[in-house]
């Protein structure tokens, strides 16, 4: 089976949310959290093979927060859309 296939099928992207639910985190550069994904999760896992196979996904905002280092300065990081997320689990 083509890897691609396999890793937009309806299944692979499932399993790949509940690995990041269960991670939980926080919000994308898009807004929206896991609580908010999860109320839609199964079309929007659907809509997102669909895109992915039509070769219409493009990867979303990320949202930069710089967290405090204990001896000063701070450490950015860059938080990807659940989406993204989901999509990134599927490798």
């Amino acid at each position: 089976m083509d890897l691609f296939f396999k890793a937009t099928e309806y299944e692979t992207l499932q399993a790949s949310w509940l690995k990041v639910q269960q991670n939980g985190g926080a919000a994308g550069g898009d807004g929206v959290t896991i609580a908010t994904f999860a109320q839609g999760a199964t079309a929007s896992l659907r809509d997102l093979a669909l895109a992915l196979r039509a070769g219409g996904w493009q990867q979303g905002p990320c949202r930069r927060v710089d967290i405090p280092k204990r001896k000063g300065g701070t450490r950015r990081l860059m938080i990807p859309p659940i989406a993204d997320r989901i999509i990134h689990g599927t490798a």
